[in-house]
């Protein structure tokens, strides 16, 4: 009788968890220019932990299913297309709530060997090295649906609005110089 019990607890525990574990997930989304506002088509969204991969349309939305059973690990998006900065989105669905953890990240970009002066005025303070966001994180949500803004990749747009935010900081217009 122990044996009997002890095979039937088993055999139960196995039972749940095999179809108890079933996950069901669904992401409808739209990825746009973060500096135009159009529409990327024929980004890639790809759920890494699955390795599926759905391609936007001409109007850059999108929909990725997901069924299965057994335990699914927190899922973990990228969106990516050549000319724009990646994005890594990570989703912790708990019932009702869902929580989005954005990957951020920087990359170094080394003036092409030259050396950056912050003020012209005095050469012995330089800049060798400094880093840009490696990935695009502006996102909005609206009923069922996540709005991703991705951002051009070039390092010389990069260069350019960090150029501009140290002269608003500084107050002037040509203090900098590159040599």
């Amino acid at each position: 009788m122990k044996k009997w019990i002890y095979l039937s607890s088993v055999i139960m525990l196995l039972f749940c968890n095999c179809t108890g574990c079933r996950h069901n997930l669904e992401l409808n989304g739209r990825v746009l220019s973060n500096v135009s506002g159009e529409p990327i088509r024929n980004a890639q969204v790809t759920l890494m932990s699955k390795d599926t991969t759905v391609i936007t349309d001409s109007l850059g939305f999108f929909n990725l299913s997901l069924y299965g059973s057994g335990k699914m690990p927190r899922p973990i998006f990228t969106i990516s297309k050549e000319g724009y900065k990646d994005f890594k989105i990570e989703f912790d669905q708990t019932g009702e709530s869902r929580v989005y953890t954005v990957t951020r990240g920087t990359k170094d970009y080394n003036f092409g060997g030259k050396r950056f002066y912050p003020d012209s005025t005095n050469l012995s303070t330089f800049i060798g090295l400094i880093s840009f966001e490696k990935y695009s994180r502006d996102f909005t949500t609206r009923n069922d649906t996540l709005t991703f803004y991705m951002d051009i990749d070039d390092d010389e747009i990069d260069l350019q609005n960090y150029l501009k935010e140290i002269q608003n900081s500084e107050g002037s217009t040509d203090k900098y110089k590159i040599q």
